[in-house]
């Protein structure tokens, strides 16, 4: 749908599109997706043998903040995970 067909039917064109229904059901798409992305950086972090305080020291976390990504129910921000998956990736490139 244009926004002059959305705006004619009463839809502002910052309007989001979908039922309530529909957005839960792509919200919990999205979120399933994101811990299928996080299980599997912690299988690539165990493969090649890195420890929860190697990830901690590598940039100088507090002990306990890999831990903290890895638990099911945290939600770490996108440069977190970069970070994460940054010493993964250069461990792997040593191995």
């Amino acid at each position: 749908m244009t926004v002059v067909e959305r705006e004619r039917r009463g839809h502002g064109p910052n309007d989001v599109p979908g039922e309530p229904a529909e957005m839960r059901t792509v919200a919990k798409a999205l979120a399933r997706r994101d811990r299928e992305r996080k299980a599997v950086l912690v299988k690539r972090r165990r493969r090649c043998g890195l420890k929860l305080s190697d990830i901690d020291k590598a940039f100088g976390f507090a002990s306990g903040w890999a831990k903290d990504l890895e638990s099911y129910d945290s939600d770490p921000t996108l440069s977190d995970l970069r970070r994460y998956e940054a010493i993964i990736t250069l461990r792997e490139m040593t191995t």
